[in-house]
């Protein structure tokens, strides 16, 4: 099947929804359409997948701006049954946890990188493997500006940075300044406001049993899930004589329990992955090959 850039389709499903043709498909996808809603350009749809054989799959991206509207959800279910689709799965999420007090997650990590660990421990790989954890330094004083927690290519990844003066290099983006006028989250070049945003691959989000898209608008549902990812991942112990760290108490640096948290299960119907654990094994197993080598020789 082939389109012409710019050719536009009415849907018979939903008048107010239109998908004009935006050129060449992506990686994964043939082809690319502007998801056009009420006169208004709102997202991104990919279809006709290339290593597929159901050519009626495709996949949805939101505006950016919308997350910043009341009733996004709403809206979204509008461009749903406009399309005439069905939601089978969400590929990514960002949670953004915006806050000039979230200066002090720079300052601890920075604390704690530096002193090599010498107060607290970190839970979880990201903040002990090469590759999973980053520092970026201020030009100026050489003081650490940003962090990444997790690798890009990992199932989430949390990001910190300095999201006022963010803005300030990218001024069509006036939607979030005013999103944080509206709601109380004044920021300054002395005393910015600090984004902690965590990015969740569809792996990760599916380790939550009866993941509901219909909620992504109510803080404690975002919360929830926030926090549900940050358990033993982004967590910390204080140093002490004792080896267990079960038995110390860990702590978070990112505080939801004002959202009134609601309780997320873990989907246990996927088998576990023993990934980490296989490279070991292979690891293991190459180095006793190699031993055997030797001693044959």
């Amino acid at each position: 099947m082939t389109y012409e850039e710019g050719e536009v389709f009415a849907l018979s499903h939903g008048a107010s929804v239109e998908l004009v043709h935006s050129g060449s498909g992506t990686k994964n996808h043939k082809h690319r359409f502007h998801v056009v809603l009420d006169g208004h350009i709102v997202g991104v749809l990919t279809g006709f997948p290339r290593k597929f054989q159901d050519e009626k799959q495709a996949q949805f991206q939101l505006d950016n701006f919308l997350f910043y509207t009341q009733d996004w959800t709403k809206c979204l279910s509008r461009i749903i049954e406009g399309l005439g689709a069905t939601v089978e799965s969400v590929s990514e999420i960002h949670l953004a946890h915006d806050s000039v007090s979230n200066q002090s997650v720079i300052e601890f990590i920075e604390n704690w990188h530096f002193s090599r660990a010498k107060h607290h421990e970190a839970l979880g790989r990201s903040g002990t493997k090469r590759g999973k954890f980053h520092l970026h330094f201020d030009s100026h004083d050489h003081s650490v500006k940003a962090f990444d927690w997790g690798s890009k290519k990992s199932d989430k990844r949390l990001t910190c940075y300095d999201k006022t003066a963010y803005l300030q290099d990218h001024e069509s983006k006036v939607y979030i300044s005013d999103f944080h006028g509206i709601n109380g989250i004044q920021g300054t070049l002395e005393d910015p406001v600090i984004r902690v945003e965590l990015k969740l691959k569809k792996k990760a989000l599916d380790k939550i049993k009866d993941l509901d898209w219909q909620r992504f608008e109510d803080p404690a549902y975002l919360s929830s899930i926030y926090q549900f990812h940050l358990k033993n991942w982004f967590e910390f112990v204080p140093v002490t004589g004792d080896k267990q760290r079960s038995r110390r108490e860990r702590f978070s640096l990112l505080d939801f329990s004002g959202f009134g948290l609601c309780t997320l299960d873990r989907d246990r119907s996927r088998p576990k992955e023993h990934l980490y654990a296989d490279r070991l094994t292979i690891k293991s197993l190459y180095r006793w090959y190699y031993l055997t080598q030797i001693v044959d020789l």
